[in-house]
Order: C-alpha cells, then structure tokens, then sequence
C-alpha cells in the first residue's frame, strides 16, 4: 500500500513552540493534491486558523504525482527503512519553508516557497517555472518575491531558477546542469559540491565557490557578477565572462576572465588577465630572497606575458653598455675601453663602434673583431654576455607562451 502519514502541526501567533495533533493517512493516488481542506476532510476537528503546517512520511515506489499547497511549513520523509519514488512533486505558496528528507523525485517544480531538499535524489528541479510562463502568456510584469533554495547531500541533474532568489545554498550536494535564469543575490557553493555545468545570467550580488568544483562555468551577455569569490575551489573552464560580466580586482576574477579569453583564441587578453594574476601572486610574496627574481621577471619581461618588455628591456641594455663602452673609450685616450683601428677618430665613429661591440657581445657572437683593452671592459663584456644570454632566453620563453597555447 502507498500512503503518505501525515501529522498536522498548530501555531499560536507570536510563538515559537508548535503543538502536535492527530496522525492522518492518506493513501496516494496518481495525482494527490495536499491542501489544508484536505487535512480537514479526513479530521474535521482541525482548527485551520491555527494549522501552520504538517510533518509527513510517505511512502511511494510508483509514478506518482503529489500536489502540496497553502501551508505555511511542513515536512515530508521517507520512512526510515522505505525508498520513496515520486514522479513529479509541485509545491505552492509555502510562506515559511518546506523541506524533504531522503526522497527520489523525477521532477520538482517549486512556486513561491522557500525550499530546503536533504538528501534527495533529483531529476529536474525548477524554482518558479509556472509563474514565469504565466507571466510570459500575460505580459505581466516581473513580481518581486525573493526566495531561498538550500541543497544539502543531495544529487540533481538539473536545477533552474525562474524567480528571482534572496540565496542558493549548495552544500556537499552534486548538481549536474544549474541554470540561473533570474536575479540572485547571493550563490554559495561549498563543502565539497560539485557543479558539472553551470550557466549563469542576470545580475548575481554575490557568488562563493569554497571546497568545490565547478567543470564548466559559462555566461550570457545579460550576466553581472558584483562579487566573486573562490576558495580552495577548482574552476575548469570558463567560457563568456569578460570584464564587463564580473566585476572586481583580485586573483580569482582576474582567472575567470582569463579562461574565456583562452576560449576565444584571443591572446592579448589572456596575457593581459595572466599577467594579472602573477603580479597579484607577486604582491603577497613574501620571502625576498623568492620575491627579488620575480621582479626582475616581471621587470624583463611582465613574467613572460609582454614581448614588447623583453625587447625594450633587451635595447636598454645594449644601449646602456655602450654609453660605458664608449666612455672608457672616450676618456681612457688608448689606455680603457675599446681597441680601436686608426681609420676610427671622429666621435661619433667611437660611439657607433660601441654600439657594434655591445650588440655583438649582448648577442654573444664573439666575432674577435673588436676587443676590450682593460680589464674593466672585459669584465663588463663578460656580464653583458651574461645579461644577453638571460635577455634571449626570455624572449624565448615569452614566444613559448604564446604559441605553445594559440
């Protein structure tokens, strides 16, 4: 037998404590519909303007369908040792919350209710579907009801908000499709969840990512994330959310942004958003002998992000030895500096002939056709060939970097 064992609960106004009343069994039909009248046709010395809700177990193993309206709280449960199988399950106007314990349900469609799902097994869930669409056969204007969904332990394929929500909760629960089609304003996911795909649009206030993983986050043109926040988290993928979609300045914006502009094969932005993140990474280091390489790296070369850097950093360098080059030279009168043929006298021959020897040295060449005559311009050769070797390198890796990935 299939039936559903329910508990009616009386409130006072004004008080906490609720007072138990007499158990009612209803058996279930294909479609049974759960209303406060109902409750009074199977006891008719129930007092409706102190009923505030009821608690239920059910147990059901077929496709049924169950309707539950009008009540300002309840609960409904499986039996401690039963499974409970419902095929679709429709819930309106709960004022306070509802919440349901440990069932398997095909489809979920929740009107103007505060929900809270323990431990169930979901296929599809859909938070104010009916009223979205009878909005869209109307052309009534969007209401203003602001609810809450919570998700603990639970498994949902697909879960889609077609009201706007005051807060989603998801805790420890594994959703496979999570659509936000309506204002949020504030999304947490945490302890350990698991979100497969997650599409998101309107305006979001707030979204928390702790302990959890997302595979897939993607966005529409009509997203806004004001805040955005992840934590010991994994964030796969992101595809469509570009500056415009999240706002923000900290390192886990800055790697959303990044991941979409990898989509899109746009390399300026990629390099732009990582270079970003390692110059966040750079302003929290905090040993110095690990932060000093990491600023001449960000100096050379903006951490392997910016050719234009490395190549600007490269004709200081040139430039700068052979201003040395050509003040030894210069000043020396044959004993520092360059060793020069006769043919080179004027100054600006000498200084051009700095420029060859830097070039050549900073490239290391090692043509033998210009050599230093003291030991102080063989010194500084020496740590300019250094200087080059490190200067070709970086423009190296930063080619490496950018079209090892585009």
């Amino acid at each position: 037998m299939e039936y559903i064992r329910i508990q009616p609960l009386y409130k006072e106004k004004n008080s906490q404590s609720t007072e138990l009343q007499k158990v009612i069994e209803i058996a279930i039909e294909p479609v049974t519909c759960i209303t406060p009248s109902l409750l009074l046709k199977y006891n008719p010395d129930l007092e409706l303007n102190k009923l505030y809700g009821f608690n239920a177990n059910i147990l059901c193993g077929s496709k049924a369908t169950i309707i539950i309206r009008d009540f300002v709280y309840f609960t409904l449960s499986s039996f401690e040792n039963g499974e409970t199988i419902l095929s679709h399950l429709k819930i309106y106007n709960t004022k306070d919350f509802f919440r349901l314990n440990r069932i398997k349900i095909g489809r979920i469609d929740i009107e103007n209710s505060n929900s809270l799902l323990v431990d169930c097994d979901i296929g599809q869930a859909y938070i104010g579907i009916e009223n979205h669409h009878r909005r869209l056969e109307n052309d009534k204007p969007k209401e203003s009801l602001k609810n809450t969904a919570d998700i603990r332990g639970s498994s949902i394929d697909k879960l889609c908000n077609y009201n706007e929500l005051s807060n989603l909760n998801v805790q420890d629960s594994i959703i496979r499709r999570l659509e936000v089609q309506e204002n949020i304003e504030n999304i947490l996911i945490w302890q350990y969840s698991q979100i497969e795909n997650c599409l998101l649009s309107k305006i979001i206030n707030s979204l928390k990512i702790k302990d959890s993983k997302v595979n897939v986050i993607r966005g529409t043109s009509e997203l806004v994330i004001k805040q955005f926040q992840s934590c010991y988290s994994t964030i796969s993928s992101a595809y469509n959310i570009f500056e415009n979609n999240i706002y923000g300045s900290n390192e886990e914006v800055y790697n959303i942004i990044r991941m979409s502009y990898f989509v899109q094969k746009n390399y300026e932005k990629y390099a732009m958003f990582s270079y970003l993140i390692s110059d966040a990474h750079f302003k929290n280091e905090k040993k110095i002998m690990t932060k000093i390489p990491l600023a001449f790296l960000k100096l050379s070369c903006g951490f392997g992000y910016r050719l234009s850097s490395a190549v600007i950093f490269s004709f200081i360098i040139i430039m700068l030895f052979s201003i040395c080059y050509f003040s030894l030279t210069y000043f020396g009168q044959g004993n520092l500096g360059l060793k020069l043929s006769e043919d080179i006298v004027s100054v600006s021959d000498k200084f051009f002939y700095s420029i060859y020897h830097s070039i050549i040295t900073f490239a290391t060449l090692g043509y033998g056709d210009t050599l230093g005559i003291d030991w102080s311009t063989r010194f500084l050769s020496g740590i300019e060939s250094l200087i080059g070797i490190y200067s070709m390198s970086i423009i190296v890796y930063t080619l490496t970097k950018k079209y090892s990935n585009f």
